[in-house]
Parts: structure tokens; sequence; C-alpha cells
């Protein structure tokens, strides 16, 4: 009987501590991805609009949408930036450009309609030109955005 008394308990334990396991494990999957500016609409919600192209105009608002499918409560986001390295001269006529990142952010994140969102703010030092971001969602699934902050009524080169 007092074997009975531990023995149940720990049972359930070891249930428990399975089903978190295979939950943990879980996969991740991005559903779809886009960027672009966010503003703020009527009734102050959020608005966005997908797009390349940010304005380089202190104060706005830029950033990515996933939709993802998870069964986690909450995910871990990891935001890179892609920046092209010094080239290497490979031969006569060859130059390659190693690829270095840069960690921007890593944060847990809550799906709210199965959507996360990354957003970030122009600012005053911010200057113009292309960009490459690789967003990593639990180590499994990735994606990346190649975007331009460019000054209003520019056009591209």
């Amino acid at each position: 009987m007092m074997l009975r008394k531990i023995l149940l308990p720990l049972l359930l334990l070891l249930q428990l501590l399975a089903a978190g396991a295979s939950f943990a494990a879980a996969p991740v999957d991005i559903v779809s991805a886009e960027f672009g500016v966010f503003t703020t609409g009527e009734d102050e919600e959020r608005v966005f609009s997908p797009g390349e192209v940010i304005p380089l105009v202190p104060g706005q608002r830029y950033g990515w949408v996933l939709e993802v499918r998870s069964p986690r409560r909450s995910v871990s986001v990891r935001e890179e930036a892609l920046l092209a390295g010094a080239p290497v001269k490979a031969g006569d006529h060859e130059t390659i450009t190693f690829e270095r990142r840069r960690l921007l952010g890593q944060r847990q994140l809550v799906p709210v309609g199965g959507r996360i969102f990354g957003e970030w703010t122009v600012g005053p030092d911010d200057r113009p030109g292309p960009r490459q971001l690789r967003v990593t969602v639990e180590e499994q699934s990735s994606v990346e955005f190649s975007y331009e902050l460019r000054p209003p009524g520019t056009r591209a080169p």
C-alpha cells in the first residue's frame, strides 16, 4: 500500500514530463512572412503595409509580420542583420564577399491570431541604403528580408 502511494504520483509526474518534452519539441512552421511599414489607423490600431522600401523619416515604424503554426503559447525569435563583409581576393579577377551577422535581438513573442510581429523605428542617425534581415523562430524556421531605407521622393539607384 505504501509503495502504491509513492509509485502513483511518480508515474503521473513522469507522464507530465514526457508530455512536456514532446510539446517543447513540437515544430514551428512559418506559414507566411511580410516586411513593410507600420502606421497608426483609426482608433489607434496598428496598420501594416507590406513593401521593401522604408521611408527614411525619423520616427517611421517598420518591421515584419510572420504567420506561424505552432502549439506553443510563445515562441523564441532571433533577429540578425546580415551585413556584407570585407571583400577577399580569391584570384586574379575574383572577389568573394563573406556574410557577417549582427544579432539585433532575441525575445519571446506570443502569437496573436497566429501572427507575431517585429517592429523598429527609423532613428535620426540611420543612413539610406539596402539592408538584409534574418528572423529565426525557435531555431527551426527562418526567413530573410531585403529592404531599403530611402529618403522620400528619391528613386532607387
